[in-house]
């Protein structure tokens, strides 16, 4: 089984409230094959935290990077037989509609909290 949980926002490094909830409910996950996605300003490179960076942390450039976080999303599931997607955070509903929607077509069998 493969996890992925993914986030519109900074969850590492932690800086913010909700960074701090998301980084925590990450780590206790209670599944060893898990990466987090997350949409960052900084160059991460960190152990199953899968990194896009922005050019500017502004809506516009969230759009722009859709395309890639969907693209590393699939790549990531593919080949498992249970595969789970997490989103975090109910203020970026138009991003996560956008991944949910690409991904339904492209993933057979996935399910999505």
């Amino acid at each position: 089984m493969k996890t992925a949980i993914v986030s519109f926002f900074d969850v590492y490094p932690v800086k913010t409230g909700s960074g701090v909830v998301v980084y925590d409910f990450f780590y206790s996950w209670p599944v060893s094959n898990k990466r987090l996605f997350q949409v960052s300003q900084f160059n991460i490179k960190k152990k199953k935290i899968v990194n896009i960076k922005l050019i500017r942390n502004k809506p516009f450039f969230k759009i722009i990077v859709l395309p890639i976080i969907i693209y590393k999303i699939f790549k990531y599931l593919k080949n498992s037989k249970k595969k789970i997607l997490i989103l975090e955070g109910a203020s970026w509903i138009f991003y996560s509609y956008v991944v949910i929607f690409f991904l339904k077509i492209l993933i057979n069998n996935i399910f999505i909290i």
